[in-house]
């Protein structure tokens, strides 16, 4: 089919060519109609050149100008001029010459109000483009390889049941095809600025092998009438739509480019019969409901002009070869191998999810690499395969640039292709050691042998799971001793099993339900975790537990560090600000959010440290001084919990002096309120809280 559509593209140019050397000689032997040489034509009326030559016209001739020769045997140059209204009509052929050039480059012939081609003209098209800036009328017949421009500065009308080789629109404005259309464009039509407005009624068609260009900033209303294929290349600054360009069927579309900067979006099911070329990703899903499928039917692989051009969603193949070769699917680095047909267990087409950037959409998927894949292999019949026995290849961005890097900070030389069986993560099967594109910011590896390959969820993951924790440390100013904090309120059992009904434990939605066996020896008191997924979380995760001596900040067993098995983490979230809020202490809060993702926990978050807290040296009181720096712990005397140090607190520790048990106006947890629990509310007067 390919070499018969050559064929008969060579014996077209061939004709024309014949053509044009015959217009050629014909030219040279008429005689000059119309010669301004030396003179100024001022046209305010219609000036018609029935037969013969014109000869230095001006570069703009104003009112209506009119090349009318009929005689077929004959030819009749039209000068790359700018006319204000251009009729060419008459069966003798019209050569679009080009005399007038800017350097040595010609310029093309403008039409200023209208360009009129009528009556069946023959126009050669070999030499220069024409732009018109008007409305365009054409039942010509043309043949060429230059364009007719569309490039006026408001919305122009074109109609009639011509041909152009090649048209574009450029045009801001759009252009409408009215009166019914009709024309053809037969190699190209270029879309690079503007709407063209076409509609069932007022319609044109395309060449049995055109192709349409695309540029961000451009669109057509409705499909064409298309030929027996068409190419469709995006090209521009930006991310586009698709639209009526690409056909609905299955069959037509031969080419497909997507050579715009940020990516095409689909928005209807695509299908590809010869080659696809991505130098940006394609996008089949516009949004979270709406799934559509790209398709490539031709044995041809995607070729990816920048390798970290993707497909992102669902890429169907549908030509599966048997020889051992790749069949690459939505990145140059995921691609299956058939050793030979009992591999496929009859799959005659095969189709990859892949979304980026998404981690996969079950229990532990958030411990995985960012990046979910499914795959289903369908037979003839369309009925899915539960398994076939491919080679199968991944990849996953791993870059430095953490806009794009998808490995979650796990270890990457521990990774392995996993399926999701229902219930767990199961490794898929032997692998090769994961290899890396540090250039382009990749890492892939391939299942080795052909393996037993389940239609369903993959995700890249370790076999070892560490589930999301907290290891903490802070300092009460109240318990320091100068060496150390005391448990004095638990080496006296003041210490309830249950957290009173007080600020802050009454932040807890659990904290009636929290009831300990015990309080574990090195206790000092209650204190209340809040994970905020932002600085001002309405409705952060809050977790009662204990502050030991040492400053460790354990679960209310004793458990450190403090796991996903006592604090109900979000299920697909790992990075919170983390606040530390006590009875009758200000509050501290982490400045920037700490990543609890799921590895082996080795960072303490240290309140101790002002450099971690909002507020800094201001957050956090100075105890002491020791070789390693100064101690900081959380300030004392906040005893109504407004988050400010002020004369309200100072009266309620005076007024409640001298009562022995556990309360909040006991600023330094010895047991009794004293004066020297009064000295912190003095001491610390001003101060507030950095947390929101």
């Amino acid at each position: 089919m390919r070499r018969r559509r050559k064929i008969e593209m060579v014996k077209k140019i061939t004709i024309n060519l014949v053509v044009f050397f015959f217009a050629i000689y014909f030219l040279d032997a008429q005689g000059v109609s119309l010669d301004n040489t030396g003179g100024k034509i001022n046209n305010l009326g219609t000036i018609r050149v029935r037969a013969g030559q014109v000869k230095n016209l001006n570069d703009t001739i104003d009112g209506r100008f009119e090349y009318t020769a009929t005689c077929p045997a004959f030819t009749q140059e039209v000068p790359n001029i700018i006319y204000n209204q251009l009729v060419i009509s008459g069966s003798a052929l019209k050569v679009i010459d080009t005399v007038r050039k800017v350097g040595n480059q010609p310029v093309p012939l403008i039409t200023r109000d209208s360009l009129l081609l009528i009556d069946s003209a023959r126009i050669n098209l070999f030499r220069g483009d024409v732009w018109a800036l008007g409305p365009v009328a054409n039942s010509s017949l043309i043949f060429g390889n230059k364009e007719f421009r569309l490039a006026g500065n408001t919305w122009q009308e074109i109609w009639g049941n011509g041909n152009f080789p090649i048209l574009h629109l450029d045009n801001p404005y759009g252009a409408v095809v009215a009166r019914g259309g009709g024309f053809k464009v037969d190699y190209q039509l270029i879309l690079s600025r503007g709407e063209f407005k076409n509609s069932l009624s007022n319609n044109f068609s395309l060449g049995d092998s055109a192709k349409i260009v695309r540029y961000f900033g451009s669109s057509l209303t409705e499909a064409p009438l298309f030929g027996k294929r068409v190419d469709v290349e995006y090209r521009g600054d930006g991310k586009i739509v698709s639209g009526a360009e690409l056909p609905t069927d299955e069959k037509t579309l031969g080419n497909l480019e997507v050579n715009n900067t940020k990516g095409l979006v689909l928005s209807q099911n695509v299908t590809v019969n010869d080659t696809l070329r991505l130098r940006s990703n394609i996008y089949t899903e516009p949004n979270d409901t709406t799934k559509f499928t790209l398709t490539l039917s031709s044995s041809n692989n995607p070729e990816f002009v920048d390798i970290n051009a993707e497909i992102d969603g669902s890429f169907r193949r549908t030509n599966l070869k048997a020889d051992s070769s790749k069949i690459v699917f939505n990145n140059a680095y995921t691609y299956l191998i058939f050793p030979d047909e009992a591999s496929k267990n009859g799959a005659s087409e095969v189709t990859f999810r892949v979304k980026p950037r998404t981690f996969p959409p079950f229990p532990f998927g958030e411990n995985k690499v960012k990046r979910h894949i499914f795959v289903v292999a369908r037979n003839s019949l369309g009925n899915t395969i539960s398994e076939f026995n491919p080679i199968f290849g991944y990849g996953w961005r791993h870059s430095k640039d953490t806009s794009v890097n998808e490995t979650n900070g796990l270890d990457a030389y521990k990774l392995k292709l996993q399926w999701w069986d229902g219930t767990n993560w199961v490794n898929v099967g032997e692998e090769d050691i994961v290899q890396f594109d540090t250039l382009n910011g990749w890492a892939y590896n391939v299942v080795k042998a052909p393996y037993s390959i389940k239609s369903g969820d993959f995700a890249i993951g370790t076999s070892f799971f560490y589930p999301l924790a907290f290891k903490g440390k802070a300092i009460l100013e109240g318990a320091w001793r100068g060496n150390g904090m005391r448990n004095d309120l638990r080496s006296k059992n003041l210490i309830p099993k249950t957290p009173p009904n007080v600020f802050p434990y009454n932040r807890d939605p659990q904290r009636e339900n929290i009831v300990v066996n015990s309080i574990p020896d090195s206790v000092v008191d209650w204190v209340v975790l809040e994970f905020r997924r932002s600085l001002n979380d309405p409705n952060p995760i809050v977790y009662t537990c204990f502050l030991a001596v040492d400053g460790k900040i354990i679960g209310r067993n004793g458990e450190y560090p403090i796991t996903n098995n006592e604090i109900q983490f979000d299920t697909s979230y790992s990075s919170y600000h983390i606040a530390i809020l006590h009875r009758n202490h200000l509050a501290v809060v982490t400045e920037e959010k700490v990543d609890l993702i799921r590895k082996p926990i080795l960072a303490t978050i240290d309140f101790t440290k002002p450099e971690l807290v909002m507020g800094r040296e201001n957050a956090l009181r100075p105890l002491a001084k020791t070789p390693e720096g100064l101690v900081f712990g959380l300030p004392a005397g906040d005893v109504n919990g407004d988050g400010v140090v002020d004369i309200f607190d100072q009266i309620g520790v005076w007024t409640e002096r001298d009562f022995e048990g556990y309360y909040i106006w006991d600023t330094n947890l010895d047991g009794i309120i004293t004066t020297r629990d009064l000295n912190y509310s003095i001491n610390n007067r001003g101060r507030k809280t950095f947390l929101p």
